[in-house]
């Protein structure tokens, strides 16, 4: 991230910690280069004449009406940051990286914020452990495939509560 937008104006990022490249899928990127080159824009959200958006219209218009076109329930813009995170606990990416990825200062946030999504790092753990001092290895138990959403959590905080449905492999 090279700049950040804040009230309409282009800005360096808040924190050196801001400034870190974001790694995407081939796939996102593809479509992500494609959409900005039919813009004419370096923004991917964009007003018509490629300028920044503004922030309020994109936030109450723009992003509910996308979400409605793909068919997808209201979700706040910051909710994809909740879900990027755990879809890459999902797939067991390294707390490291997860915490670089998101710009986190202290690998503790990442851990106290998202650290409920990895139970499956606490058996691998005692597998190790069983190896380590008895010596054989012992059958891992069947895995869950979790399929990761997030919902508004009942108590009305504003941040995203992750949440896990298990799907048998």
């Amino acid at each position: 991230m090279r700049r950040s937008l804040w009230h309409g104006e282009l800005g360096t990022p808040k924190s050196r910690r801001s400034r870190r490249a974001i790694d995407l899928p081939p796939t996102l990127e593809d479509a992500l280069t494609r959409l900005s080159a039919q813009r004419r824009s370096e923004f991917v959200f964009c007003s018509r004449d490629g300028t920044p958006m503004d922030a309020d219209n994109f936030r109450h218009r723009e992003f509910p009406r996308a979400l409605r076109r793909a068919g997808l329930r209201h979700i706040r813009f910051h909710d994809l940051r909740h879900t990027y995170a755990s879809l890459l606990i999902a797939q067991g990416a390294h707390p490291k990286y997860i915490q670089a990825q998101l710009g986190h200062a202290s690998i503790q946030t990442t851990l106290d914020r998202y650290g409920h999504l990895m139970p499956e790092i606490h058996q691998a753990e005692a597998r190790k452990l069983d190896r380590l001092v008895f010596g054989h290895v012992s059958a891992p138990p069947p895995r869950d495939l979790a399929v990761v959403g997030v919902e508004r959590p009942a108590n009305g905080s504003k941040m995203g509560a992750e949440t896990t449905k298990g799907l048998a492999t």
